[in-house]
């Protein structure tokens, strides 16, 4: 058996070199779960797609392993020489001590078919030019040496090139291994890669970035993938690969996975994350575990969804209600898939920037919007295709689209809205959009050259929203901004045109935002950075009390602005919230009000994404880390980062009920809460 082939090699720092700079507190303190993970590699495949294959569409395969006894030996000499650069790195998320191998090695592998493999030529050893075209572009190098950056634009769903770094921060020890067979030149090679930290071991000062491979004991050169037949058929012994001879792709292998990433984990990330390209056909995700059944996806998703998680799933992880409706998302999905937009507006001119709130009646003439309104209420799919155009700079305008599926289901206790910029799900909830309504789901897909090139300027590194002030936004794109905001608003904006005048309530305006009394900043000190005002309207209180800035309240939703006021103080650090004096006042009995939680970041808020920042977020399920206490309420926990409480008979007889909450770090906690109308659903 082959053993002595590759070795991990890191450079040391050269004199006249100076190092670069880098948010290693965001890189490492990043610990991605089954989502982000699934999420990834999702992206990957879609991107790389070989159009000129075998055909048989994509696929992608999980499978969950220990490494066999026989091949022990074999895949703890992958370490080798790694071992004295992660201590030297000091990097508290990962443990040295398993490299030793005294037990089993469990791994994770993910791979791909019917993709073109990491092409180009394994000798270049610099970056392609910007702009250069898909077809054309060195995967290899983009995959396994370019840090920061892929080269990806456009179309695609990643360009910052951070988002593989999942894969080794997917492993206890902080690497990971790739095998890829590539169309190019139907050659299969093996290569590893690690990012640590600068570090030093003795007198020698390394560079972060580890390579896995076939020279690795040569200084100075380019190092090499490993392309012996042998040694790579071991490896796909060793770990169970799937790929067979012929088969194009990649195979990403993580040794020693971290806990949280399990079979059962993973396919709750397909069900949440990568659902779009199953639902439609384009994608076939199976997922695999020593001496279990396979969990299989493909487009019978929307029937087999309740028997998939009851065999493999975790038990009571959703609801019957929840399946039902990820079951009826899907068919919407589908739907869109399956039939052209019968309605579409006329082509919003150059000119000014697209705006929802002059002549939005006069995009679809009165027939369409007749029966769109009929269809809609009748819980019929109501699909529509919006057209405008992109005023890239330095080019001349060019026509697009986006299109937006809407169906009402008053089973929905809110909204479920789902967007997409091809095959890329966006997690970002657009309550933020002022969506006056609820009872309804909705699928807004953009694949449209143009627009989808635009929007990904958009979205900056994480990929998981639209926003109009990124600054590619405004530096590359004329009136780019009001046409993102224009896209984030329309499903908001069409729901106005679909339902009766006045219909709904907007969640958006019955937010009132906490401040934050500590003892180290006294009592002005705001969570909020911005403090919202709203103009009052039709059905809207115009009065508002002290501190609310002006913000306005339905009549028939609530009595008087209610206040409220958070304490931070203690060790363990809690929050304690209670309501001012002129709040006292507005509280009855059965009262029900909504808070959520979440700690602020400088690039966003957990309140709005609690999926992203599960790693700097508590998790109110988690009965162990997190206490709620109050006195005369019942609370009820809806999400990680969401409670609602209620307020008792007797808290309105002199005692104002305070809701604590403990389990927090000493940081800053945003908090929002909002009453809820007096006919919200209780199974929230």
């Amino acid at each position: 058996m082959v053993l002595n082939i590759g070795g991990w090699y890191f450079k040391e720092k050269d004199l006249d070199e100076g190092e670069n700079e880098r948010d290693d507190d965001q890189i490492f303190s990043e610990s991605p779960d089954a989502e982000s993970l699934v999420n990834e590699a999702g992206q990957n495949i879609n991107d790389e797609e070989d159009q000129n294959g075998s055909g048989h569409g994509l696929e992608f395969v999980i499978t969950e392993g220990t490494v066999d006894e026989q091949y022990k030996a074999f895949a703890s000499g992958l370490f080798y020489g790694f071992k004295p650069h992660l201590e030297a790195s000091q990097i508290s998320d990962y443990d040295a001590d398993l490299l030793d191998c005294a037990d089993d090695i469990p791994f994770l592998v993910l791979e791909d078919f019917g993709t073109k493999g990491l092409v180009g030529d394994i000798t270049q050893f610099r970056a392609d030019p910007p702009g250069t075209p898909k077809e054309n572009r060195n995967n290899f190098y983009d995959f396994n040496r370019r840090m920061g950056r892929s080269g990806k634009t456009g179309r695609e769903h990643g360009s910052r090139g951070v988002g593989k770094h999942a894969f080794q921060a997917a492993s206890k020890v902080g690497l990971m291994f790739s095998l890829t067979r590539r169309s190019d030149d139907n050659k299969e090679y093996f290569f590893g890669r690690s990012i640590l930290k600068y570090h030093e071991i003795g007198s020698s000062y390394y560079g972060p970035f580890g390579q896995f491979s076939d020279n690795y004991k040569v200084k100075g050169q380019l190092q090499m993938p490993i392309g012996d037949p042998e040694f790579l058929s071991t490896i796909k012994k060793a770990f169970k690969l799937r790929r067979g001879e012929g088969e194009n792709g990649l195979s990403i292998i993580v040794p020693f996975p971290k806990e949280e990433i399990t079979k059962k984990n993973l396919i709750h990330a397909v069900v949440d994350r990568l659902f779009i390209p199953v639902v439609t056909g384009d994608m076939k995700v199976t997922v695999k575990a020593d001496g279990q059944g396979d969990a299989i996806f493909d487009h019978a998703l929307p029937e087999n969804i309740s028997e998939l998680i009851e065999v493999h799933g975790i038990p009571g992880k959703y609801s019957s209600t929840q399946l039902d409706h990820k079951r009826k998302l899907y068919e919407l999905i589908q739907d869109m898939e399956t039939h052209e937009s019968p309605f579409q507006s006329s082509l919003i001119p150059k000119r000014p920037a697209p705006n929802w709130t002059t002549g939005t009646d006069q995009l679809f003439n009165d027939d369409d919007l007749a029966k769109m309104r009929e269809d809609f209420q009748n819980g019929e799919i109501v699909q529509v295709r919006v057209n405008l155009h992109v005023l890239k700079k330095n080019t001349s305008a060019k026509a697009s689209y986006f299109t937006v599926a809407l169906q009402k289901d008053e089973s929905i206790p809110h909204r479920d809205i789902v967007l997409a910029r091809n095959r890329l799900l966006l997690l970002w909830n657009l309550s933020r959009q002022r969506i006056n309504h609820r009872g309804f789901r909705a699928f807004l897909r953009v694949e449209d050259e143009p627009l989808a090139e635009m929007l990904r300027a958009s979205e900056g590194g994480a990929h998981d929203r639209w926003s109009p002030n990124e600054p590619r936004i405004k530096a590359e794109y004329d009136l780019g901004s009001s046409t993102v905001s224009f896209i984030n608003r329309s499903v908001g904006e069409l729901m106005k045109l679909l339902s009766p005048q006045g219909e709904g309530v907007s969640e958006d305006e019955l937010i009132d935002y906490f401040f934050l009394e500590s003892e180290e900043f006294g009592p002005d000190t705001e969570v909020s950075k911005k403090k919202k005002r709203r103009r009052s309207g039709p059905g809207i209180a115009a009065e508002s009390g002290p501190d609310v800035g002006g913000i306005g309240y339905p009549i028939d939703v609530r009595r008087g602005p209610a206040q409220w006021v958070c304490n931070g103080h203690g060790d363990p650090y809690r929050i304690t919230a209670r309501p001012t004096d002129d709040t006292s006042g507005n509280v009855g009995p059965g009262d029900r009000f909504r808070m959520r939680c979440g700690y602020t970041r400088t690039d966003s808020t957990a309140l709005t994404d609690i999926a992203k920042h599960k790693k700097w977020d508590f998790d109110f399920t988690d009965t162990g880390s997190i206490e709620i206490s109050g006195v005369d309420i019942n609370y009820e926990i809806i999400n990680k980062n969401e409670v609602i409480f209620e307020i008792l008979d007797s808290s309105v007889q002199g005692n104002i009920p305070e809701i604590t909450i403990a389990g927090f770090d000493a940081r800053d906690v945003s908090t929002r809460i909002s009453r809820m109308p007096a006919d919200a659903s209780r199974a929230e």
